[in-house]
């Protein structure tokens, strides 16, 4: 680990393929250390290494790589971080909701308005801790996650019930006027297009 360390100083191209290997080291110490020197030396073609790192068996080596992620911008990148809801020890999906929260904050416009769309989507997801943690920035965001939850549950066929939509109406509720102002916007803009 202390190797990777020093590598992570020198910037020449061996160096950079020398950490690049370290992440396919057996060990997990030396991952995590190559994904946290690879972050260091801000090389953005180190990007593919720190989303396959989301996957890896060892969470000490996921969690680096949400790290490294949390910085960065970009609709892949909040995709492959929302992958990770709802996956893990209760600490894990902690910073997991802690990163995506930061890349709502930070991100603008059109990747962020896709990124509230899915996890609005993220509601009707078969395992309860994607649904719960989706639920939870959802309701942190606040109002600018109003449109696409009312997007969500637009879209459901006349007639179909699921806890997912009382859970997407429940935090709309908590919203409050915000959502409910939106709402309306919207009934207007229906009404006016018929």
């Amino acid at each position: 680990v202390d190797k990777v360390d020093v590598l992570a100083e020198a910037q020449s191209q061996e160096t950079l393929a020398l950490l690049l290997k370290a992440l396919q080291d057996e060990h997990p110490r030396v991952r995590e250390a190559a994904i946290k020197a690879l972050a260091r030396r801000q090389v953005s073609s180190a990007l593919a290494a720190f989303v396959r790192a989301v996957k890896d068996p060892d969470e000490c080596v996921r969690l680096a790589a949400v790290a490294v992620l949390q910085q960065l911008t970009g609709e892949q990148v909040v995709s492959v971080v929302l992958l990770r809801l709802g996956a893990g020890s209760a600490h894990e999906r902690e910073r997991v909701r802690v990163a995506v929260s930061t890349q709502l904050a930070r991100s603008t416009g059109p990747e962020r308005l896709a990124a509230l769309r899915r996890l609005a989507i993220m509601a009707k997801a078969e395992r309860p801790g994607t649904q719960e943690d989706a639920m939870a920035i959802l309701q942190q965001v606040g109002p600018a996650a109003a449109e696409p939850m009312l997007e969500a549950l637009a879209a459901v066929q006349p007639g179909s019930e699921g806890p997912w939509i009382d859970r997407l109406e429940a935090v709309l509720a908590k919203i409050g006027k915000p959502a409910m102002g939106l709402l309306v916007k919207a009934l207007r803009r229906a009404g006016t297009a018929e």
